[in-house]
């Protein structure tokens, strides 16, 4: 009796194994992939650094707006005067050494899992389909399908839409005499943080 539950969990070991050997592989494919794309996707996130987003050419249309329908207070509140400024040079900073290296493994890391999710989601079906019911069966299916679709959706709202606000509001402190200087881990680890959230 012992012999016959020692054996099941020893396949069931076996498997898992199996799985996440196979996980793993795909997981190093993933990240070769999205490092011949790392640098892009770091000028993609420190886009908003610019100033220049959907923000701001917003903001220019509706100042032309109030131009047109309002010149006075157009006029006295100097709306004008914002447009006139030249954008800033801003980059981000890094304090040790080969930091700049293990950001971009950490970027290919998260865009590589993101890459190979239905890999990894399938990986676990297979450990766990074996025991569920014809039922069930049924409903996970569907159920992956939309969370691997709902993640790649938060986390393309949050990087589209999300992102350039927050920045534009960080880099907004920096009228009243305060001066950014950005870390380039600090930078990329709170975008990370936060596209896994929203996703």
């Amino acid at each position: 009796m012992a012999d016959e539950k020692v054996l099941p969990f020893i396949e069931h070991l076996v498997e898992l194994r199996k799985r996440l050997i196979i996980s793993f592989i795909a997981v190093v494919i993933g990240m070769g992939i999205s490092w011949n794309f790392s640098n892009v996707l770091l000028n993609f996130i420190e886009k908003p650094l610019s100033g220049k987003t959907y923000l701001t050419d917003l903001k220019k249309q509706v100042y032309n707006e109030v131009k047109e329908r309002y010149p006075s207070i157009y006029s006295r509140y100097k709306l004008d005067e914002e447009f006139k400024t030249p954008a800033k040079e801003r980059v981000l900073n890094y304090s040790a050494p080969l930091e700049p290296f293990f950001i971009q493994c950490k970027i290919s890391i998260i865009a590589g899992l993101i890459l190979v999710l239905p890999v990894l989601f399938h990986q676990v079906w297979l450990f766990v389909a074996p025991g569920l019911t014809g039922r069930e069966r049924r409903m996970v299916v569907p159920f992956v399908t939309a969370s691997t679709i709902s993640f790649c959706v938060g986390a393309a709202f949050f990087l589209i839409v999300i992102w350039p606000v927050i920045i534009n509001f960080s880099l907004s402190y920096e009228a009243q005499g305060l001066q950014s200087w950005f870390n380039l881990s600090a930078y990329v680890n709170f975008c990370l943080r936060l596209i896994l959230m929203f996703g």
